[in-house]
């Protein structure tokens, strides 16, 4: 009798675990859909002009990695003449798409926080004036919001419709 009711607990153990397996997979697809759903996909514009740019990119595409979220596609580099001031010193820009859970305000300090760990401790409109900066990111389009506060509007006029250059390399990655 022993052995019967040690053959019957295994079978019974069994059918619990597949109807848990079957709940918890149907649980983990509405979790996963509902996760993938509160992503927010943000283009940015990345750029610099002092020491090295395009490794001061890459470093900043890093710390955007880590502390932002998962870049999905990027565009080519792209080298440009300073807008709006003078300087000796071209552009490297590039744009990326990335997936974020944060917020378009959260977003912006991140974004202000890499800047920051980079070596640029005032924003442009700090100074009235541009000026050379070892890494400039702006976030141009959110999902497909209109944004506007203080510090920030969204999408990001300037480059989306008067600057030709920002507008190619937005454009690979929209």
């Amino acid at each position: 009798m022993n052995a019967i009711k040690k053959a019957k607990k295994p079978a019974i153990t069994m059918k619990i675990a597949v109807k848990f397996a079957r709940t918890s997979l149907k649980k983990l697809f509405i979790l996963n859909y509902l996760i993938d759903m509160s992503y927010n996909i943000v283009v940015l514009l990345l750029g610099s002009n002092i020491n090295d740019p395009e490794n001061n990119i890459q470093i900043a595409l890093e710390k955007i990695e880590n502390k932002v979220g998962l870049i999905l596609i990027n565009s080519e580099f792209i080298i440009s003449a300073p807008v709006d001031f003078v300087s000796y010193n071209n552009f490297c820009n590039i744009a990326v798409k990335i997936k974020t859970q944060l917020s378009p305000v959260r977003l912006l300090q991140q974004l202000k926080n890499i800047e920051k760990d980079m070596g640029r401790l005032k924003d442009s409109a700090h100074f009235g004036v541009y000026q050379d900066r070892i890494i400039d990111i702006d976030i141009i389009l959110f999902n497909n919001i209109k944004f506007i506060s203080e510090r920030l509007v969204i999408p990001h006029h300037k480059n989306l419709f008067e600057r030709d250059f920002a507008r190619e390399i937005i454009n690979e990655v929209k």
